[in-house]
């Protein structure tokens, strides 16, 4: 078609006579003349001869020049030959941008024009920001200037390059100017031949991709052949094979135009007609063209705007243009698949330990760590625990060439294996860094070049694991394994070194490995594996096994319990135990041994660092085990590519980056982070001991960090906190458990109702005892109380009267029920107070059978003494000196004895009786509490439960029914108590002894209830009765029952609720309102019971036993009356 408008505009040139002139020079394609000799005659020119060729007989009756010489440097000569001889020229050569004149045509609009061209379409395109690359071109170095002048904020970058670059200082730019800084968007400006140079660099570091976006600027856009690049160009190329013929054909048109413009008139003047066609002189309009699928398509075109008229493919095969400040994505691969190949297992713990490495990629991105880039991380999920070639090939095809520059492979032996033979078979080197594997096939730097590890070298970790041992001098352990690829390869490691350093092993060899697929239904195959280990007695066990929940049912079943092992493991699953959705029953035995349990695994979590990404992480998730690995993972990986980027390689260089994470050393939550030289593991590494424990107030089981083990260090090992122990004394145990105490397992222990029938019918018998004692002590010593209404000072026996009360509040205290806080703070005090030795002291075994004696001798002692006072057999004796005293002593300290006595005796007496566990069904299965080598009503104990039975029958019955007699007797006693109170009193303190003792084996909260009902019942009939002589000591009492009843409440409430908080502020705050109200009302009453200030408490003291003479007596007469009266009236001869 091109020949055919030459061939019909060739006649018409000859016809008007249109001389057209080619000026060419040395920059002229050669190419480009061969297609423009049929046009006009063609003039090579140079810069010395130039002139000459305007002043030869080639340039008479000239009707146009076509300035195809490329160079600007002509323009001028052509502007001033055009002006002078009024003749146009078409000149190819770029102009000045300032640069303009009548007679030139131009191809293309001029540089300020095409400024807001470019403008226009950034705008379109919402290019906020970009990078500029430019030639050292004179056209594109003044347009580039422009581009500054105009707008420089938009440009991050100007790059410019010679126009001759050569490919490898062109990739050296592209790696290090363009690909390092993570530009995305870049404009380049050649009207050169160097695009291509530029475009091979381009595609040599991988930049063709989603998200980077190219605008070139250039004449040539065949030159372009970056898929989905856009060109900034004269309108019309894409039609066209070559820009040559382009030109060509646009001379051609520019011929016929005039030619056109001219047949109707018989003047042919160029220059005018030129005008008439090309008024704004440009001969083409600027458009827009699009690379897609190796094709030039014109998407869009300048009118007084850009006016886009096709859809706009980017590299990467997108229509969008990324808004905002885009990054570059530096994808890491990351094997947190949960789903294996061989089997249906789900593992969801290797995602779970990966959102560290998920963490650190978002954390990097947010803190823009690599400036301009991001790190994307590409999942997969081929498997975990189980390696098989052939599917793992199947996996590893579609997605080989998508890992990205990194893989951080998976944290299991086989997994890790599995991948990294997988894409050696697919010959795909790319580097790998496995957070948590410790098989030391993967440690082999000749066969794993591309591969390393976080962790040290498995004798290294073996022999740090046992440094617990070492510190509680344990020389011999049970081992426990399961033969899965996991677990087991550690088995013939850990042997070896145990043997090295002389540790014994305690089982034998055929009862330490368990097949991976063990259950509880297997447990009678392997009893005797379980057996074997508890009769050794040996307390240690190291267990590394994939059903390590199962094990520990094993070892509940054979009767080992809590306090009875001490579980050291190497590996972070062992909490998923009792974490897994079980029956209950099962349930019960994993978490009977599971707690305190100790873990060996890595220290993380090190450093300033460390902690604050601690406290980061652990705010997003609760249980971080394993995570801080996972962590540095993505930081080893990160920090590599960060010094390539920033020393301006190319990260995505596979080899380079896997030789940098090598010899990198980075610090990370691990703390510092370097390799070995000679192999793929750590140079060393920090390692922590931690314990298995539960929250209370959470309900939720664990990691507790315990220890740091630096082995290089002075301080071998640091405790950062104490060890929980689950012995009973809470000390660290023994290598080996000591032998029994009782003559039967401890899980053969349960609940005993008929021992506990005794028990019952002895407390029956015991209210009855004390309802009959209380009634004949209520007809025998019926008397009136006379209240106090004259201050009087106080004697020893009042201040003793005051005393009892007090103790009376402790022992009502100490049998309330106590809660985790008040126990640890009180309840001590509170029992010794209460005069219960046995539970102060825990008497146990012989010891406590000891007590029962000494309380036997003691009560019958009493049961004497209490009748031969009630009697008055002493007087019979007085003539001598200790029965002469004996009266006296007996007023002061019978009636503390009395009162006190009674409560902790009954408690102490029916421990006895309480036989409330047994190893059968069986009355004669019991055995007593506090000595469980005694099985109870037989032999012994029966002989001795009958004489305590009588014995604390009696002595119950005589305190009840003399009680109110040891009050009568003595004569300086200011103080009395209503006879119908002390006889209920009694009674409710045997009730609440008997309900506290009988309940508290059921359930401590029924004890508590009970307790609590009595006190207030108590308090009831004391607020109703006011059973003492003085009002003062009502109201106290009153409030020490408010105080003991709130107590009790308090404490029952916070049996299960543990919040120390709460049970402080109810507690204190209560017992405050209390004695403050309470406080109150006493003041209110009359402070009869006051010392004169001239009374001496030690001549009182010598008074009450006769030995002043009747001066220090008390002056009133009416005082000594009213004694002498009571004395007469409760005389011991009249009783």
């Amino acid at each position: 078609m091109m020949w055919i408008l030459f061939i019909i505009a060739f006649p018409v040139l000859s016809t008007k006579n249109l001389q057209v002139l080619i000026a060419a020079s040395n920059k002229t394609p050669p190419n480009l003349l061969e297609e423009l000799k049929h046009i006009g005659e063609i003039v090579h020119i140079d810069v010395f001869g130039k002139s000459d060729v305007f002043q030869s007989e080639t340039m008479n009756d000239l009707s146009l020049i076509l300035d195809a010489t490329f160079d600007r440097s002509y323009i001028r000569l052509f502007d001033s030959y055009s002006t002078e001889n009024h003749i146009p020229y078409i000149s190819l050569s770029i102009p000045n941008a300032e640069s303009w004149h009548p007679g030139r045509y131009t191809l293309t609009s001029p540089a300020s024009e095409q400024l807001i061209k470019l403008y226009n379409l950034l705008e379109t395109l919402n290019w906020d920001e970009f990078s500029l690359l430019y030639s050292s071109d004179p056209h594109d170095i003044e347009f580039c200037d422009l581009i500054k002048k105009k707008d420089k904020s938009k440009v991050n970058s100007f790059i410019s390059y010679a126009k001759d670059i050569t490919l490898e200082y062109a990739d050296n730019l592209i790696k290090t100017m363009v690909k390092a800084k993570g530009i995305r968007k870049l404009l380049i400006i050649d009207s050169g031949s160097s695009l291509e140079t530029i475009q091979t660099a381009i595609k040599n570091r991988n930049l063709i991709k989603k998200e980077n976006y190219f605008i070139f600027i250039t004449e040539d856009i065949k030159i372009i052949n970056i898929e989905g690049a856009l060109i900034m160009t004269t309108q019309g190329q894409e039609n066209f094979e070559s820009y040559n013929l382009y030109i060509k054909t646009i001379l051609e048109n520019v011929i016929n135009n005039v030619y056109n413009e001219s047949q109707d008139s018989d003047f042919f003047d160029v220059f005018e007609n030129l005008e008439k066609v090309y008024p704004d002189n440009i001969l083409k309009n600027c458009t827009l063209v699009n690379v897609q699928n190796q094709t030039w398509v014109e998407v869009g075109i300048w009118n007084n705007n850009l006016e886009i008229i096709k859809n706009i493919t980017y590299p990467g095969g997108i229509d969008y243009v990324s808004q905002g400040q885009t990054v570059t994505p530096i994808r890491f691969s990351i094997a947190n698949g949960t789903s294996e190949l061989t089997t249906n297992e789900v593992f969801q713990v290797a995602a779970y330990w990966y959102y560290g490495a998920s963490y650190a990629a978002l954390r990097s991105n947010l803190l823009q760590e690599i400036p301009n880039f991001m790190i994307e991380l590409f999942p997969t999920d081929c498997g975990n625990m189980y390696y098989d070639p052939n599917l793992y090939m199947k996996c590893f095809e579609p997605i080989h060439d998508k890992l990205g520059v990194v893989y951080l492979t998976s944290g299991w032996a086989s997994g890790a294996f599995g991948n990294a033979m997988t894409l050696k078979s697919y010959n795909h080197f790319i580097p790998q860094i496995t957070p948590t594997v410790q098989y030391e096939l993967l440690g082999n730097k000749t066969l794993f070049p591309e591969l390393l590890k976080l962790t040290v070298s498995l004798t290294e970790n073996i022999s740090t694991a046992l440094y617990l041992m070492r510190a509680f001098s344990w020389n011999a352990a049970n081992l426990f394994f399961s033969d899965d690829p996991i677990h087991y390869y550690i088995y013939p490691y850990i042997l070896a070194y145990l043997e090295n350093i002389k540790y014994v092993v305690a089982n034998s060899e055929d009862k330490r490995i368990f097949p991976k697929n063990y259950t509880r239904d297997d447990f009678e195959k392997y009893k005797s594996f379980f057996l074997e280990a508890k009769n050794n007695r040996c307390r240690i066990f190291f267990i590394y096994s994939i059903n390590f929940g199962y094990i520990l049912e094993g070892l509940y079943d054979v009767g080992l319990r809590k306090g009875d092992v001490v579980i050291i493991s190497a590996d972070g699953t062992v909490i998923d135990a009792i974490n897994t959705d079980i029956e209950e029953k099962y349930l019960k035995k994993r978490v009977e041994l599971i707690e305190q349990t100790f873990v060996h695994s890595y220290k993380g979590w090190t450093g300033e660092l460390g902690e604050r990404l601690y406290k980061e992480i652990s705010k997003r998730i609760l249980a971080v085990t394993y995570m801080c690995m996972t962590y540095d993972a993505v930081t080893v990986a990160k920090e590599s590519v960060k010094y390539l980027i920033t020393t301006g390689n190319d990260y995505e260089d596979l080899a380079l980056v896997a030789k940098t994470m090598r010899n990198i050393k980075t610090i990370g939550c691990l703390g510092n982070i370097y390799f070995d030289k000679n192999s793929n593991n750590r140079e060393s590494g920090l390692f922590q001991l931690k314990q298995i424990l539960k929250n209370e107030t959470t309900n939720i089981w664990f990691y507790q960090d315990l220890a740091v083990i630096d082995k290089y260090s002075s301080n071998t090992l640091h405790f950062s906190t104490d060890i929980v122990w689950a012995t009973n004394d809470a000390s660290y145990p023994n290598n080996y458990r000591p032998k029994l105490d009782c003559p039967f397992d401890p899980y053969l222990r349960s609940f005993s109702k008929p021992g506990l029938f005794i028990l019952w019918c002895i407390s029956s018998l015991i209210i009855l005892i004390t309802i009959i004692a209380n009634y004949f002590s209520y007809k025998h010593f019926k008397s009136d109380v006379i209240p106090i209404l004259q201050a009087r000072p106080p004697t020893i026996s009042d201040n003793i009267f005051i005393c009892n009360i007090f103790f009376s509040f402790f022992q009502l205290i100490s049998l309330s029920p106590s809660n985790t806080y008040f126990k640890n703070a009180f309840k001590n005090l509170f029992t010794i107070l209460s005069f219960n030795l046995i539970n102060y002291f825990d008497i146990t075994f012989s010891p406590f059978w000891i007590c029962i004696y000494f309380l036997l001798g003691f009560s019958i002692i009493w049961i004497f003494i209490s009748i031969i006072i009630s009697k008055n057999l002493h007087s019979n004796f007085s003539r001598f000196f200790i029965f002469d005293k004996f009266k006296a002593f007996s007023q002061m300290f019978s009636p503390i004895i009395a009162n006190l006595s009674l409560i902790p005796i009954i408690a102490m007496f029916l421990e006895v009786y309480l036989c409330n566990e047994g190893i059968g069904n069986n009355l004669s299965d019991s055995f007593v509490s506090r000595d469980c080598t005694t099985f109870c009503y037989e032999g012994l104990h029966l002989k001795i439960s009958i004489g305590v039975c009588i014995i604390l029958g009696i002595y119950v019955g005589l305190i009840v029914y003399l009680r109110t007699m040891w009050e009568k007797i003595q004569t300086s006693l200011n103080l009395a108590t209503k006879q119908i109170y002390t006889g209920l009193f009694s009674i409710i303190q045997v009730i609440i002894v008997l309900l506290e003792v009988n309940l508290r084996v059921f359930e401590v909260r029924y004890a508590g209830i009970s307790v609590s009902c009595c006190i207030f019942v108590l308090f009831m009939i004391t607020l109703k009765i006011q059973p003492f002589n003085y009002d003062r000591l009502n109201r106290i009492w009153l409030v020490l029952l408010g105080i003991a009843l709130w107590h009790s409440v308090v404490s029952i409430i916070f049996l299960e609720k543990k919040n120390f908080s709460a049970w402080l502020l109810c507690e204190y705050l209560g017992v405050v309102v209390i004695i403050l109200v309470g406080g109150y009302f006493i003041k209110k009453a009359p402070f009869l019971l006051k010392n004169k200030s001239s009374l001496n408490i030690a001549r009182l003291l010598l008074f009450q036993f006769g030995k002043v003479d009747q001066k220090y007596a008390l002056e009133s007469n009416v005082s000594r009356v009213d004694f002498t009266q009571r004395n007469s009236i409760y005389t011991l001869r009249e009783l």
